[in-house]
């Protein structure tokens, strides 16, 4: 299992969208510098949007601005001061210190240019659930 931007190798974490718009452009930035977008897919390939119930938790703040200044990555978040993602290797340690604090994951601004916010989630004991499948014609 390979991490990602809260979670290092070997720690399970499901990133989750607060919403549609998100969904989207995160889907966007898969596809970026590619000579085909999602919607040039067969419909059976096509990115589908999964609605889940995450279980009861806590989540570390990385989102506000007390709690960007809190955790310490940079403030202008998800970007370095030169306008570039900032890597995995800041922000993969604050995830597990989050992790072996016992917090149940880490709410953070996404870093898909024009989103909002997500989720990362360190599913502990109890899987979310899939409440509903939308078909990308439906939510694109």
């Amino acid at each position: 299992m390979s991490g990602q931007r809260w979670n290092p190798p070997g720690v399970a974490c499901l990133y989750l969208n607060v919403d549609v718009l998100t969904a989207r452009n995160n889907v966007v930035g898969r596809f970026a510098g590619l000579p085909y977008g999602p919607e040039d897919l067969e419909p059976t390939e096509a990115p589908v949007l999964i609605v889940v119930k995450v279980p009861e938790g806590l989540a570390l703040d990385a989102f506000s601005d007390k709690g960007v200044t809190a955790v310490g990555p940079p403030t202008t978040y998800p970007l370095d001061s030169a306008d570039n993602l900032v890597a995995h290797s800041v922000f993969q340690p604050i995830g597990t210190a989050a992790y072996q604090a016992g917090l149940d994951g880490v709410a953070s601004h996404s870093a898909a240019p024009g989103s909002s916010r997500e989720l990362a989630w360190f599913p502990r004991s109890q899987p979310a659930s899939v409440t509903e499948r939308v078909s990308f014609s439906a939510w694109w």
